[in-house]
């Protein structure tokens, strides 16, 4: 059986440099001594490539045509290893019998099958030789061995003289200069071994020694063709293929990766060759990626054998767009380096998710949100038509809900629309999610995590309102003041809205009275404006309001008869009553008529603080002040201020006694103390004497629109 060996020499050893090999090359490969047996002096291991006869024990012995008598031997492998320090060659020719057991019985003599007899001879026709293609062109260039009849001896190197070498191809002259050391003993020592010297020198053959093949060949082409021979194509060599997240990828754009995500290279390197490997390394051409050996050294440790496959990981992170990177594997064997590569690809993608605008609004407004999914393959951000989108409200939202409906997907602009409205002042936070399909590779974004990229996603409502009050009746030319109050809420509660112009206005359903007061009317600290009216008939008068209020930089009207109205006490009545008597009177009746005007309820010395409930200090002529004036020093009080309201609220609450007296004030005696201790606290509150003389306005018009009781407390009747 013939094989064919290919052997890939170190790149440097060609004919041009064929004697600075040894400078040229490290030292690689043994140096063994023979012993006439092959399989002990080149043993498996990285320096020794061996090469074994595919078909076994096969030589097949027929019944010689002539003669009962053959020769031959079975070849088991052929092993060689070369040193590049002193450039030789090691050459052993391993056979399973002794020279001539060609029944492999074990020895010489009578066959033990078929007819003849087992000889110890090379005989006419019979040859062993070990031949060379140094070029690989299918012809072959050097032999070695024992040319036909030499009976054991004569072993010589020469050219080769033909395509087939065995029988009568031996040249001459011999190449004695590359004939090295020759070991073979048979019968004793069956196997052949030998060395030819300066090897890399034998390109001159006509080869270039990166490579060359080997051929064998024991036995006889005359003799029936009892022989074998050994023949094939073989190398050294290592594979590997490399694997992104569990598949191979040799051109772009492979997998599709979201970025951030794990990447996991794996490589599987194999031995397609014939030996062993030995320094097997594995290396990848991206730094940082450092793939490291997980697997698969379940034989001869150390060595990479033919069956096994060993794996190695390296792991990184996914970048965006397009990425490569190559594997590479490299091994040893008999002083030769072999090597393969493998590239993987992949796209490393992305996405993200917006979310806008933001907006204020009046309550009851509705507000829609503008979703957006993007994708990106490394060449830019484009939409994302097609995928489901769910929005849903933060918890920490104070107001609001989704009013639209789903399903939510993406249009080829990339984008859904969610609407939110709220019947309540307060904020909404819109958030939503998504999983883009991003050619195969699913991200997952939200807008409060990761692939948010526009988070507008605030929704406020603010509200206003506005209110009017009091309600109040008097007599015809009595001036009433409404408190028109404004406020506002942004979802933190109602507080006054100060600087807001208001417009007061009569409603056209009103059949007396008019506004008196003057503008403009801004809001002061507490939210409030003043408005007065008047008549001079008798009849009821409806006062309105309405503003603009601005809520958060939002403007929202308001009026008290529409949007916002809160209480609305904003009816005036006017009746024809029309009587007052002054201080003046109800002083002198206590002065001189013994108080019998006043009513039995109330007289001179009750002091005034007990009667309406409130401490003051009033003057009197001169340089005399009252800290706890009595009624009759409250009529006499001098000065305005609160000595006016003193005295025009004592005689006030003698005519609302006397039911004689039509009072033109038309309130209760508790009305009038309570709008007494309102406007003494207001003032005090503001610092200052307005409410303390706008009642004393409102009351000293009462008291003298004048009275039809006399001195007595009677009814005047005219004659």
């Amino acid at each position: 059986m013939k094989k064919r060996i290919r052997i890939l020499m170190p790149a440097l050893v060609t004919l041009a440099l064929a004697f600075s090999i040894v400078m040229a090359v490290p030292v690689m490969g043994a140096s063994p001594a023979f012993t006439g047996d092959v399989e002990v002096d080149f043993p498996t291991g990285p320096d020794f490539l061996t090469f074994p006869d595919p078909d076994g024990q096969n030589v097949f012995v027929p019944g010689h045509p002539s003669a009962p008598i053959s020769s031959g031997w079975d070849i088991k492998d052929v092993r060689v290893t070369y040193n590049s320090s002193t450039d030789t060659l090691y050459v052993g020719l391993n056979s399973y019998q002794t020279v001539g057991d060609a029944d492999t019985d074990g020895g010489e003599g009578t066959m033990t099958y078929g007819t003849g007899v087992d000889v110890l001879n090379l005989g006419a026709g019979e040859s062993v030789s070990v031949y060379f293609d140094l070029d690989q062109d299918g012809s072959w260039d050097i032999i070695a061995g024992v040319p036909s009849a030499s009976n054991f001896t004569g072993f010589t190197l020469t050219t080769a003289s033909g395509s087939t070498a065995t029988i009568g191809f031996f040249s001459t002259p011999a190449l004695t200069s590359h004939l090295g050391t020759v070991y073979w003993n048979p019968p004793s020592d069956p196997d052949l071994e030998f060395t030819i010297l300066n090897f890399s020198t034998l390109s001159a053959q006509g080869g270039e020694l990166g490579a060359f093949d080997v051929g064998a060949f024991m036995g006889s082409l005359v003799d029936d063709f009892i022989e074998d021979n050994l023949f094939a194509s073989t190398s050294p060599a290592i594979n590997i293929v490399k694997m992104t997240n569990g598949t191979d990828n040799n051109s772009a754009p492979g997998p599709y990766i979201a970025v951030g995500a794990a990447v996991n290279w794996t490589y599987n390197v194999t031995n397609p060759g014939t030996v062993p490997l030995s320094s097997v390394t594995v290396t990848d051409s991206v730094g940082g990626v450092n793939p490291a050996y997980v697997s698969g050294d379940t034989g001869n440790v150390g060595f990479l054998d033919l069956t096994e496959a060993w794996i190695y990981q390296a792991s990184g992170t996914a970048t965006l767009g397009p990425y490569s990177n190559t594997g590479t594997a490299t091994g040893y064997s008999d002083g030769f380096n072999v090597t393969d590569t493998d590239p993987e690809y992949y796209t490393g993608v992305d996405a993200r998710i917006s979310i806008a605008p933001n907006a204020t609004n009046p309550v009851g407004v509705p507000h829609t949100f503008n979703i957006t999914v993007e994708k990106d393959l490394g060449a830019g951000w484009v939409a994302a038509d097609g995928v489901t989108v769910s929005p849903w409200l933060d918890g920490s939202s104070t107001a609001g809900a989704i009013t639209s409906t789903g399903p939510y997907v993406t249009d080829g602009s990339g984008k859904v629309y969610v609407t939110v409205n709220s019947s309540a002042a307060g904020t909404a936070w819109v958030h939503a999610s998504a999983t883009v399909d991003v050619d195969g590779a699913g991200i997952d974004v939200a807008t409060n995590g990761y692939g948010a990229w526009i988070v507008d996603n605030q929704k406020d409502w603010g509200d206003a309102r506005i209110s009017i009050a009091p309600n109040a009746t008097n007599p015809v030319g009595v001036p009433h003041t409404f408190n028109i109050t404004v406020e506002k809420d942004l979802g933190a509660g109602w507080v006054a809205a100060d600087g807001v112009t208001v417009s007061p206005w009569l409603d056209g359903s009103s059949t007396a009275g008019a506004i008196t007061s003057t503008g403009p009317y801004v809001t002061d600290g507490s939210g409030k404006v003043y408005v007065t009216v008047n008549s001079s008939v008798a009849g009821t008068a409806w006062v309105h309001a309405s503003a603009t209020v601005n809520v958060g930089g939002i403007d929202i009207d308001v009026a008290t008869n529409g949007y916002g109205a809160w209480i609305v006490d904003n009816e005036k009545t006017w009746t024809g009553g029309g009587e007052g008597c002054t201080p003046g009177f109800w002083k002198n009746n206590a002065d001189k008529h013994e108080s019998s005007a006043w009513c039995s309820t109330y007289n001179k010395d009750m002091l005034f603080d007990v009667v309406f409930g409130v401490d003051v200090t009033l003057r009197g002529k001169g340089k005399t002040t009252f800290d706890d004036p009595t009624l009759l020093q409250a009529l006499g009080a001098n000065g305005g201020g609160i000595n006016a309201l003193a005295r025009h609220a004592t005689s006030a609450l003698l005519n609302i006694c006397n039911t004689n007296v039509a009072y033109a004030g038309g309130m209760s005696e508790a009305d009038l103390k309570a709008m007494v201790k309102a406007a003494i606290a207001e003032s005090d509150a503001a610092g200052n004497d307005d409410a303390i003389e706008a009642l004393h306005t409102e009351l000293a018009g009462y008291n003298e629109a004048g009275c039809s009781v006399n001195q007595r407390g009677e009814p005047i009747i005219p004659d």
